[in-house]
């Protein structure tokens, strides 16, 4: 069995019942500032884990990164397997939300989510953030 992990980064992440989650002000691939420097009320980096039981038991390390400079680094330790039988044939899933309230935001930060544990390793693709005045902030959407 494989694993998966997938990191969302947004403004906010409501609970709700029944183990769901909704992310609000999802950003995809970049955040634009309309400043160089701005202060967001909150940010959330939502990452998303799914991995087999034997790395359970274990101490994982979860970080926010801006290019290689740790902004968040913490500890996450993930319970040993239940005791069944058919545990190798079972995956452990992991919502691990990093929010930052309030957010220092920088025109040129690259931000990006690295996981570890056992043997498994993750880092989520980059988020870049600048500020409307920065000439690569100039995309072009097309209207689906």
């Amino acid at each position: 069995m494989s694993s998966i992990a997938y990191t969302l980064f947004c403004d906010d992440v409501r609970h709700e019942e029944g183990f769901k989650y909704s992310p609000m002000g999802v950003y995809v691939a970049r955040l634009i500032l309309d400043e160089e420097e701005q202060t967001l009320p909150k940010f959330v980096a939502l990452t998303v884990l799914e991995v087999p039981m034997s790395e359970c038991g274990q101490t994982g390390r979860i970080q926010l990164l801006d290019g290689d400079v740790a902004l968040i680094s913490g500890d996450v330790s993930i319970p040993p397997p239940p005791d069944v039988a058919e545990v190798n044939d079972m995956m452990f899933l992991a919502v691990l939300p990093i929010e930052v309230a309030p957010f220092a935001a920088k025109d040129g930060m690259h931000l990006r989510v690295n996981f570890s544990i056992g043997n498994f390793s993750y880092t989520s693709t980059t988020l870049e953030v600048m500020a409307r005045s920065n000439p690569k902030s100039r995309i072009f959407i097309p209207q689906m």
